[in-house]
């Protein structure tokens, strides 16, 4: 393996609330805004159809998504990874 130094990274935390609304357009308004930055989210939403989603399980990989109840918590989940859940998740509202 070959670790090459370019940039400094940044770190920039923007709260995003949905209040009733999809998180699919947020997010993808968020990911258009710096096509090439590598951006992940934590957080949590209130699912209305908790049996409804489904979170991709990838062998030897960290979870970064975890259904407890009718929350769907994100810890440093690929903002890719955000939108395809939220795109087959109907929120209630953020917590």
């Amino acid at each position: 393996m070959t670790i090459e130094v370019d940039e400094a990274a940044k770190t920039k935390i923007i709260n995003l609330s949905f209040n009733d609304e999809s998180a699919v357009q947020p997010l993808q308004e968020l990911q258009q805004a710096d096509k090439d930055a590598d951006i992940y989210s934590n957080g949590e939403l209130t699912v209305d159809f908790p049996e409804d989603v489904k979170i991709p399980i990838e062998p030897n990989q960290i979870t970064t998504a975890v259904l407890s109840g009718s929350s769907l918590k994100f810890s440093y989940c690929s903002l890719d990874s955000a939108i395809a859940i939220s795109e087959r998740t109907v929120c209630s509202r953020d917590s």
